[in-house]
């Protein structure tokens, strides 16, 4: 059995939950819902399986538990989770449904002290993405001989922190990523569809050196092939002592750099030797502007990388 095969099972599950201040009105076929306040939002018109998914996202079902009481409801032979999975990412992006983004339980920014510019351009694309309030700036180490030195201890010191905290995961971003159109709507079916699967890692991006495999009987979940970047990438608190472990300090770098040479190449590696479970959000939601040069990365989806 692989190592990473059973590592994220104690991991944080998704519990969907009805946003605060939504109006429902019932109608004979399901309900229209909008939010509520002086200037109403649009309203969302729910047939009768969607209305009742809706009312069934209390914060406490998992994703699983809600297909499951819907199977009940209507006397399905299985749960329809898959389709569970896509009608909640659907009513997240439509705002109905508190934002995926909700979880994870910690999110920090890599940002060095002396590019304040960077921190301010990020950090309008959080308030883009409605998470500003969220996001908890850490400062990254600057190693000026190998940029590549500071990166890895920056993420290994973000780990650390997290070990010490106790969040049972950390969603960590670069300050130079930035994010597709439908970032929310992608991501919450990616979660939905994350629900009750082990993993250590969860990409919202990186550089594709190989296709990502499908899953079968998942849409916005791929498993990564020899994928680099780390430009935001989600660590389950099942990974942690793992990561650690192999990562060095200051005082082991440079026998460790002589196998990796970098973080994002160790993880890759890591991930393709079945050590850590791993999954990358589909289309890949945040990218970097290079990346977006080349067919080969995310230049088929240039135009809509529009949060920047």
């Amino acid at each position: 059995m692989q190592q990473g095969a059973l590592a994220g099972s104690g991991a944080h599950a998704d519990r969907p939950r009805r946003a605060e201040g939504i109006q429902a009105t019932e109608l004979r076929h399901g309900m229209v819902v909008r939010s509520a306040g002086p200037e109403p939002g649009p309203a969302h018109e729910l047939n009768h399986t969607a209305a009742v998914i809706w009312d069934l996202c209390d914060g406490r079902r998992t994703v699983p538990q809600i297909a499951a009481a819907l199977a009940e409801a209507f006397g399905l032979g299985a749960p329809p989770r898959a389709e569970v999975a896509a009608c909640v990412g659907q009513l997240r992006a439509a705002g109905i449904l508190v934002g995926p983004f909700e979880f994870f339980e910690a999110i920090y920014c890599l940002n060095l002290d002396e590019r304040a510019d960077r921190w301010e351009a990020a950090s309008r694309r959080f308030s883009e993405l409605g998470l500003a309030s969220r996001v908890e700036r850490f400062p990254a180490i600057r190693t000026p001989a190998n940029h590549h030195v500071g990166c890895t201890l920056s993420w290994r010191r973000m780990v650390a922190m997290a070990c010490e905290r106790g969040p049972r995961n950390f969603l960590g971003i670069e300050d130079d990523a930035i994010f597709l159109d439908d970032t929310v709507g992608v991501l919450g079916r990616a979660i939905s569809e994350l629900d009750g699967r082990p993993w250590d890692l969860l990409y919202l991006g990186g550089a594709t050196w190989e296709q990502p495999a499908d899953i079968p009987g998942h849409a916005a979940l791929q498993a990564p092939r020899s994928l680099t970047c780390t430009h935001a990438l989600a660590v389950s608190q099942a990974a942690y002592a793992r990561l650690l472990a192999e990562i060095p300090e200051m005082d082991g770098m440079d026998e460790w750099l002589t196998a990796y040479p970098a973080i994002d190449q160790y993880l890759a590696q890591r991930v393709n030797d079945g050590f850590y479970r791993a999954y990358v959000v589909k289309p890949r939601v945040a990218t970097q502007p290079e990346l977006t040069f080349s067919a080969d990365f995310d230049g088929p989806f240039r135009d809509r990388y529009t949060i920047r």
